[in-house]
């Protein structure tokens, strides 16, 4: 998988050797069933905020002056929860050794992999995403 190969909306993130921060993705539920896994990703790296989230075969990267907030609404909206994947996974602290994506099968798929070996991807297939934790060769 290419980079080249995904409709890119925003600047393809720079992450390499930055030490992440936080990574949260925030879920969406709708009538009490997971719908999203990662309907947005927020990510802290090098005190910069940046959100990734797919529409259709797009992918968006964004900076954001501040981190996730869960929305306002009433009772009756899905629910948007907040899924702190860099805590769960022991990956805050970790530099980011690369950031890659690419487009197979109608899915967009994006890739962190860090220094301790991890990775974190996001593919999203028909406007859902999912979260898929990896091991890959550290790093020396």
């Amino acid at each position: 998988m290419a980079v080249e190969d995904l409709d890119i909306v925003g600047e393809w993130p720079t992450f390499q050797g930055k030490t992440l921060e936080q990574l949260i993705a925030q879920q969406s539920w709708f009538e009490g069933e997971l719908d999203d896994e990662a309907n947005v990703v927020w990510l802290q790296i090098g005190g910069e905020w940046h959100r990734l989230y797919f529409d259709s075969d797009a992918v968006y990267w964004t900076t954001a002056s501040s981190g996730p907030r869960l929305p306002e609404g009433d009772a009756d909206a899905p629910d948007f929860p907040l899924n702190d994947l860099g805590a769960t996974h022991d990956l805050i602290g970790q530099a980011v050794t690369q950031v890659d994506g690419g487009w197979a099968d109608h899915t967009s798929t994006v890739t962190l992999h860090f220094e301790n070996g991890k990775s974190v991807a996001f593919h999203n297939r028909f406007d859902t995403t999912t979260v898929r934790l990896g091991e890959t060769a550290p790093t020396t």
